[in-house]
This record gives C-alpha cells, sequence and structure tokens, in this order.
C-alpha cells in the first residue's frame, strides 16, 4: 500500500500518473512550512503561531495532520530529511494516547472522531513504513478502540457506538485500511459491516452518489469519500456505479481552483486516480498546474496554502489545515499505491 512512496518506484507511479517538477516543488515548499510550524514540544497547533489559524484549537488533529503529509512523502523518524520533526511528533502523540487507546479525549466532543481516526492514520503509517517495535502497540490500541466505537449500521459519528455520518466513516474506514496494510490485528467483519452503512446513505439504486446522513441529498465531498470507501471495501473496478459516480466527479463536480475545497479535492483525488483512465486524465490535467499555483510563494507563509478561499478552511480548520490537505492531494501520485491494475492512465 505505501512502497511507491520512495525511490523507483515513486517516480514509476509520477510518471505514470502524471506528477511534475511542479507538484513535486510544491509538496516539499509545503514541507518545509510545516516544518517552521512545530513547537518546541513536537506538537502542531490549529491556531498559529502563523496567520489565519483556525477558530478552535486541537494539537492532537494538528499533530496528526503534520505527520500524515510527511510520511506521504516517505519521510519517517528513521530516514528522510524531516526525520528529526517526524520523531518529536510522534513522541508527542503517543503520550496523548491513554490506556484505552484514546487520543482526543480532551477536545471538543465533535472534534475527537475525526481526531482519533487521523491520529491512528499517522501511527499505522508510520508502523507500516519502518517496523519500529515501539509504535506496535499504541497503533494496535488505537485500531481497536476504532473497531470498539463502530455503531450498530456500520458507520461511526461524533461519540463512540452512534449512528454514522459519511464524513467520520471515511476516516476510519481509512484507518483500518491502513491498520491492515501495516499487519496490524484487523477484525474483519468491521470492515465489511461498513458496506452496510455506505448502503444506507447512497442516493441511488447502483451506488454512485453519497450524502451526509441517510435520506440527505448526494454531496460532490460525500460522493468522493463514499466511493473511495467503496473502492477500499472492495467494489470491483467495473463496477457499475463506481464508474458512473467517478465520472460525475471529474466532470462535472471537477477540479475548480476558484471553488477550493480541499476536503472534497482529498477524497476526489484518490478516487479518480484510483479508478484512473479519461476521469484521472481530466481532474489532473487541471489540479496538477492549479493547485500549485495556489500556494503561497513569497513571505513568512511562503510554501503554505491561504484558507480564506477554502469552503472549510476560513470556516473551522485555518492554514495548517487547508495547508496539509493540499499536500495530501499533491502526494496523491505515489501516497498508495494503485487499488486495480487496470487503473493504468489511458
Amino acid at each position: 500500500m505505501f512502497s511507491g512512496r520512495i525511490g523507483v518506484e515513486r517516480q514509476r507511479l509520477l510518471e505514470q500518473y502524471g506528477g511534475t517538477p511542479e507538484t513535486e516543488n510544491a509538496v516539499e515548499q509545503g514541507l518545509r512550512w510545516l516544518s517552521r510550524q512545530q513547537g518546541d514540544d513536537g506538537s502542531w497547533s490549529l491556531q498559529g503561531p502563523y496567520e489565519d489559524g483556525a477558530s478552535r484549537e486541537n494539537r492532537t488533529a494538528a499533530t496528526a495532520m503534520a505527520l500524515i503529509a510527511f510520511t506521504g512523502d516517505g519521510h519517517t523518524h528513521q530516514a528522510g530529511d524531516y526525520r528529526q520533526n517526524v520523531e518529536k511528533g510522534f513522541h508527542w502523540l503517543v503520550n496523548q494516547q491513554d490506556e484505552a487507546g484514546r487520543f482526543a479525549r480532551k477536545e471538543l466532543s465533535h472534534h475527537q472522531a475525526y481526531t482519533q481516526a487521523q491520529a491512528s492514520i499517522a501511527l499505522s503509517e508510520c508502523y507500516a513504513l519502518t517496523g519500529d517495535p515501539t509504535l506496535k502497540e499504541p497503533a494496535q490500541l488505537a485500531i481497536r478502540y476504532a473497531e470498539d466505537a463502530q455503531g450498530p449500521v456500520g458507520g461511526w459519528r461524533y461519540s463512540p457506538g452512534a449512528a454514522g455520518d459519511l464524513s467520520v466513516t471515511g476516516w476510519y474506514v481509512m484507518a483500518l485500511q491502513t491498520g491492515l496494510a501495516a499487519k496490524l490485528t484487523i477484525d474483519r467483519s468491521r470492515i465489511d459491516k461498513t458496506m452496510d452503512f455506505l448502503n444506507t446513505v447512497q442516493t441511488d439504486d447502483d451506488g454512485a452518489l453519497y450524502g451526509y446522513l441517510p435520506d440527505l441529498e448526494a454531496t460532490a465531498g460525500m460522493t468522493a469519500e463514499g466511493l473511495l470507501c467503496r473502492q477500499y471495501l472492495g467494489w470491483p473496478h467495473d463496477h457499475q456505479g463506481l464508474g458512473r459516480g467517478v465520472t460525475r466527479l471529474a466532470n462535472e463536480w471537477r477540479f475548480d481552483s476558484n471553488d477550493m475545497d480541499v476536503y472534497y479535492w482529498f477524497h476526489a483525488s484518490q478516487a479518480i486516480r484510483h479508478h484512473g483512465g479519461s476521469p484521472w486524465l481530466a481532474w489532473n490535467e487541471s489540479m496538477r498546474v492549479d493547485l500549485p499555483e495556489l500556494q503561497i510563494q513569497a513571505g513568512p507563509e511562503a510554501g503554505s496554502w491561504d484558507p480564506q478561499p477554502d469552503r472549510w478552511g476560513k470556516s473551522t480548520g485555518g492554514r495548517l489545515f487547508t495547508t496539509c490537505f493540499a499536500i495530501y492531494c499533491l502526494e496523491v501520485y505515489y501516497r498508495h499505491q494503485p487499488l486495480y491494475t487496470a487503473s493504468v492512465v489511458e
């Protein structure tokens, strides 16, 4: 799942899926900006010391998001130009975890589930990349917490056992899939059960479109997240709903730099890239040019992305959120191995 992040395989995937020197430079500049924001204790903040911070603090989420950006580019606490940043960050993050596996018990209630899943992804990714035995137990504890927090229909929401929403559920699906890739102990029935929840939030017969909750209309962001979940949970490349949904993302809800939504772009970039073909060519033709051009090029915030034009950055996430998600989008070429052999670019 993670073998494309370094070396020859990384270069192969970059060339195959249309990455460019400009996308690579934007990732590097973004990581440099993140490295400058790290606190002396190893954590990151959603509120500063940079401009345009978030409306509320959440150091656990900020640290997890920053670490995911670094590991997505192949940097760990054992290798890479930012290993000291990563080492300090994971040391801080692991120390936030309690005996039940929770990281975010002190955060706002509606932030806890997102934070928990993101911290679980960060830990599991680094363990998968390094095999460091000191990370195995905290990563396994986090996965066990995720399993126990699943709701009765198969989704996740703000509190353990609650009926799910698709936004939170997508993050937990990725946490469990990352745990699988790291060869942690996973109850596969928990992953399979998530298909039942996805059936409740699809808004059409073949599963091409998705809403946030059952009986809500489909949106671009939730459709991208729903389709990505379906891909990881086993839908084949030739599934009719998958093909129809991906085509709609690429053509109707296409990448538009004048309508900035990095949360949507993050999920859509992954789902469309895994599917490949003409939808990916159409999406990436814009993303690989326009997203680096949106990056701040000069001044103290050089390397970051301005949160003010972004749907969620300006109201909730702030500059670190916007920057991390933009980096994730530009790491998409090699962040994960493609799910389908048929997903080569046509």
